[in-house]
């Protein structure tokens, strides 16, 4: 396993012991919880490209906090800076009891959000890996489902070609 995987699968595991807690509430108000989502996504990574520099000031002014070494905002969205081959990903994982209503509603909200800023013509893709432009750059964003203990997930990711602040 690469460690890019396991650094995605080791913050799935916590934040899944995370939400177990939060599970039951969060199921009733399926769209709150997608819409709480979309708004950390929107406004930690999206918000923060594509410097990043202000990712970590900007993921505590809306509540994550450092548990076990990683950067958390209770039940279970984890999400961290990581330097890629071409450049900075910010990542963010989430509990996902619809993923395909969960990306939906991530993509709506950034469109809502940085409505100047989608490429949907030419290099872009489908809504779950597309391009924005931002501060005159190309970011790419890409939302992937996964499952993991029989657990759906969002992986959120961010990529701009610059490092990752130190």
């Amino acid at each position: 396993m690469s460690p890019l995987a396991r650094s995605y699968h080791a913050l799935c595991v916590l934040a899944f012991g995370l939400a177990a807690s939060a599970a039951s509430a969060a199921s009733e108000d399926v769209p709150g919880w997608n819409a709480e989502r979309a708004e950390l996504f929107s406004k930690v990574c999206m918000g923060s490209a594509p410097g990043f520099s202000g990712m970590e000031k900007t993921a505590r002014s809306l509540g994550f906090r450092t548990i076990n070494g990683n950067l958390m905002h209770e039940p279970e969205v984890a999400v961290s800076l990581q330097n890629t081959d071409t450049g900075c990903a910010c990542y963010m994982t989430m509990g996902a009891y619809d993923p395909t209503a969960l990306v939906q509603a991530i993509f709506q909200r950034l469109v809502n959000d940085y409505p100047d800023a989608w490429r949907p013509e030419g290099e872009s893709g489908p809504v779950n890996d597309t391009r924005f432009e931002r501060e005159g750059e190309m970011v790419r964003l890409v939302l992937t489902p996964a499952k993991l203990d029989g657990n759906d997930w969002i992986a959120g990711r961010v990529y701009s070609s610059n490092r990752c602040p130190a």
